[in-house]
């Protein structure tokens, strides 16, 4: 029976494996095997290569193969959110200091630590019942002026294995599709402050954000991504 508090309706936290390792599962917290039709081995938890899906993809996609998958195959979730097997939020608001790149790093991944941590469905709930006009839970702010960058173009383009190129076929698709949305995407690209991981790795910005299942993460998508 699912532990679901009147009102609040589900809540389901994404958390995207690639390999075998440590995974937990409760009523908010769904492990989910990225890019499985792909793999050469399948974990022992939901795939994101069941209904309507993009799992082959992954190699283009990586985690936004699952936020796809959730799109489209879990339509009733009031609150759904993406996290990563090694990339959470400080549920518990701990106050443990974070490091350069805005996490908080720890040695291990242990039930200890998921105590620690608040990554429980109780924890989860409360937190978005204590907050009830808010539309999403997101990292602390972070700066990649921490790590020696001006602005996330600055950020991006300088990165081990990315390219300015790419960046610029990205903006050239947003002015040709979505043209009332390439002023957001400059500023972005111009900002050097935005969310930032509380979490086990020491990376940096990560695909954590939690919202209501109302808000259009994806409706900008086209049937298939091309």
């Amino acid at each position: 029976m699912s532990a679901s508090q009147p009102g609040l309706g589900p809540v389901h936290i994404y958390v995207c494996h690639h390999a075998a390792g440590i995974a937990f599962e409760d009523d908010v917290f769904r492990p989910i095997q990225v890019g499985r039709a792909l793999a050469s081995t399948t974990l022992p938890m939901r795939g994101d290569d069941t209904g309507d899906n993009i799992s082959s993809k992954n190699r283009e996609y990586c985690e936004l193969t699952a936020l796809y998958w959730a799109w489209k195959n879990d339509p009733d979730a009031a609150w759904i959110g993406f996290m990563h097997y090694r990339r959470f939020l400080d549920f518990a608001c701990t106050g443990l200091k974070t490091d350069q790149f805005g996490c908080i790093p720890l040695p291990d991944m242990t039930p200890q630590t998921l105590k620690q941590m608040g990554l429980n469905a109780a924890t989860v709930r409360k937190t978005i019942e204590n907050t009830p006009d808010a539309c999403a839970i997101l990292p602390e702010k972070w700066s990649v002026r921490n790590v020696g960058f001006t602005s996330f173009y600055q950020h991006y383009v300088e990165a081990d294995y990315h390219f300015a190129h790419d960046l610029a076929l990205t903006r050239s698709v947003i002015a040709d599709l979505y043209p009332d949305d390439l002023p957001a995407f400059d500023t972005v690209m111009a900002a050097d402050e935005a969310t930032s991981p509380t979490s086990l790795s020491s990376g940096g910005i990560c695909l954590t954000p939690i919202a209501r299942g109302s808000l259009p993460f994806c409706q900008k998508w086209n049937a298939k991504p091309i």
